[in-house]
């Protein structure tokens, strides 16, 4: 089978061209073994044209995926919002940090200018004394019991005297 090439309108009407590469003739069967039949080589089939729906359903796995990376992946959005409060956290500790800077700074000035500062804290936390002090130590847990007793001399206070008069007659013999 031949094919030949139509080319366009031109001024003496439509020319025929051989065609432009002609096809070899297909080799002969030269050996016994080999039984195919000979064929001529078959027209190429045409693949099949996408759909608009197999296009956009293509599309939309793509764009799924994008996105899933976009906002999943090791730099997404999740991870970007992660860091964003750490940031904003570590900028609250280091503001945190600064005020205390400043206040022991400002301690530090105090203590070199000023001899009553450091007077104060030799007695209260190295527990120095003058000569001719007296010293009183006192025993472990003596604040909650001195607590104690001022809250029951404050429920007698706030207990009238009716209360007070009822003791007094109770205590007579």
């Amino acid at each position: 089978m031949r094919f030949e090439r139509i080319q366009g309108p031109r001024r003496g009407g439509v020319r025929r061209s051989p065609a432009a590469h002609p096809r070899p003739a297909p080799p002969e069967i030269t050996t016994p073994t080999d039984r195919r039949p000979v064929q001529e080589p078959a027209a190429r089939r045409q693949p099949k044209a996408l759909s608009a729906w197999s296009f956009l359903a293509g599309s939309l796995v793509v764009s799924a995926l994008l996105f899933g990376l976009f906002l999943l992946g090791d730099r997404g959005l999740w991870d970007l919002r992660r860091q964003r409060q750490r940031l904003a956290n570590l900028q609250t500790e280091v503001s945190a940090l600064a005020a205390e800077n400043s206040r022991l700074e400002e301690e530090v000035g105090r203590l070199r200018d000023d001899p009553a500062a450091s007077e104060k804290i030799a007695r209260e936390e190295l527990n120095f004394v003058h000569p001719g002090d007296v010293v009183l130590v006192l025993p472990k847990g003596w604040t909650e019991k001195a607590a104690a007793e001022q809250v029951a001399k404050r429920s007698q206070a706030s207990a009238g005297p009716e209360k007070q008069h009822e003791k007094k007659e109770a205590e007579r013999p």
